[in-house]
Order: structure tokens, then C-alpha cells, then sequence
């Protein structure tokens, strides 16, 4: 498949009635293997799907798709429409006791979906990662978050999941790292008259305060001191600036 191909799902995939499918699999590792690394990144999909939760939900979605040392390593990268923009990422790693509130965080911001959408054409030929654990990596992939009110953005680039072990037969994330060179949003309905509720980096107010608050403890024990508050009540929380 060609790169035009590519772009042609891309546009697909902002489309309404997009289904994002995470394949390829089978290319890379034995069957059986294959078929539980699927099955562990469609039910994680799938619950991202749900997005507008409480943390609660999100303590379980960690508890039951990644490792207890799990990371996530995401980079940010800055994209403010300028041809002449400087290069300017954000680099972080979210460890397993912060994922859930990190989440948790787009709730906050009237998230109604969060999905990964992969194709098949930029997968890497490779197999296993240095400690021989399965991996599977994507030279191009989307992250895509929907809105209340109708805005819908797309964070673009390489895409790994490394798994480890868990159980006979079973397996979980280890990390994930997830590289977003470029990002891009479409408004429709009363979305299209209200300002962008992401900044240059293509992330919420309250998400990037919550990855900011990763590397800080004093600042993560506060936010984690409203776990129990309902969405709606957090929603007052989160508001204001970076």
C-alpha cells in the first residue's frame, strides 16, 4: 500500500462513522501469542472508547491492561499553524500509579471517546525487544479524542506496545510510548463556535497540568485528593490556564 493510501484513511478516520481496527498482529508474532496481544490492545481500545468517567473506572482499566512497573512515555510536540514554528517537544513518562488520573483528566474536559486507530502499512518488521518481550510498533498511528459540543482531535505518529508475560499464556502492557509529531482538529455544530478546548500541543488544560504534576509529588497527592469528586464537580476544578 502506498502513502497515499495512508492519507485517504486518515481523512476516513475523521469521518463519523470511523472504526478503528488495531491489526497486524499476526504479522509479528506466533499465533498464539499474536491472539492475546490483540485481544489485550482491542479491550483497552474499546474501554478508552468510554472516555467521560470517573477515575474509579480508570483505576480498573489500569488494573486490568497493565503491568504494575507499566509506563506510559508519551512526547508532545508543539504545532501552532506557523511554517516558521521552532521545533519545541514536551516529554513525559506517566507511571502506573498516575494513569488513571491522567485519564481521568479528559473527563474534565467533557471527553466523550479516546481510540487508536493503526494501519497495517507502517508496522515495524520486529518482534520481540531487548528483553525478549513482544512488541508491536507502528511507524505511523492516530490518537483520537471527541468532545462534547463536536470537536474531534487527532494526534499523529509512531506508536509502540511492548507486552510482558502475565499468567499461562496471558499477557499485559508493559509500556506504551506514543510520539505526537502533529495534531489536527475538526469542529462541527456549536463546536465550530467555540474556541479549541486544546492548546498548541494538542492536549487540554487539565491533562497537561496532570503530566506536568507527574514529575511533581506534592502537586500529584492534591490532584489525587479529588478521586472521589464527580466528574461534574471537577469539571470547576479544571478550569483556568495552564
Amino acid at each position: 500500500m502506498t502513502n497515499d493510501h495512508y492519507s485517504s484513511q486518515q481523512d476516513a478516520a475523521k469521518n463519523d462513522d470511523l472504526t478503528p481496527k488495531l491489526t497486524g498482529v499476526r504479522y509479528l508474532l506466533e499465533p498464539h501469542v499474536a491472539e492475546e496481544c490483540r485481544r489485550v490492545m482491542a479491550s483497552f481500545n474499546r474501554r478508552l472508547k468510554d472516555a467521560n468517567k470517573p477515575i474509579a473506572y480508570w483505576d480498573d482499566v489500569a488494573r486490568e491492561h497493565f503491568a504494575p512497573n507499566a509506563q506510559m512515555k508519551l512526547t508532545l510536540w508543539k504545532c501552532d499553524g506557523s511554517p516558521r514554528q521552532t521545533p519545541e517537544a514536551k516529554p513525559y513518562v506517566i507511571k502506573f500509579p498516575h494513569l488513571s488520573r491522567f485519564f481521568a483528566t479528559f473527563a474534565e474536559e467533557d471527553a466523550r471517546s479516546m481510540e487508536f486507530c493503526t494501519n497495517d502499512t507502517t508496522l515495524h518488521p520486529r518482534q520481540l525487544d531487548e528483553t525478549g518481550s513482544p512488541l508491536i510498533a507502528y511507524s505511523k498511528a492516530m490518537w483520537i479524542f471527541t468532545y462534547g459540543g463536536g470537536e474531534r482531535v487527532f494526534a499523529e505518529g509512531p506508536l509502540s506496545i511492548f507486552f510482558k508475560p502475565y499468567g499461562d499464556g496471558h499477557f499485559i502492557i508493559r509500556n506504551i510510548a506514543f510520539d505526537a509529531i502533529e495534531h489536527s482538529s475538526t469542529r462541527t455544530g456549536r463546536g465550530a463556535q467555540v474556541e479549541s478546548r486544546v492548546n498548541f500541543f494538542g492536549m487540554p488544560p487539565s491533562t497537561l497540568r496532570c503530566l506536568d504534576n507527574c514529575y511533581d509529588t506534592e502537586g500529584m497527592r492534591q490532584m489525587n485528593q479529588t478521586r472521589n469528586v464527580p466528574t461534574a464537580g471537577m469539571n470547576n476544578t479544571a478550569a483556568g490556564g495552564i
